[in-house]
């Protein structure tokens, strides 16, 4: 015959965890995720200068096509 088994209790070693309800939707001022990536990118210089990277290619790929 195995053993009973006891059904076990979940611990939470570090205490309650509370978790933001579904209604929170941030701060009433704050920014979209546009918002958001278009301000990582004016303000981040590595991307700054990835981002005109793109349409320089674009137009090397335009050229490349014209020959």
């Amino acid at each position: 015959m195995p053993p009973a088994r006891r059904p076990v209790r979940p611990s939470s070693p570090y205490g309650l965890l509370a978790l933001p309800r579904a209604e929170d939707d941030g701060p009433p001022n704050g920014l979209t995720l546009d918002q958001a990536i278009e301000r990582l990118i004016r303000c981040n210089l590595d991307l700054y200068s990835k981002s005109s990277e793109i349409p320089e290619a674009e137009a090397d790929i335009l050229t490349a096509s014209l020959r």
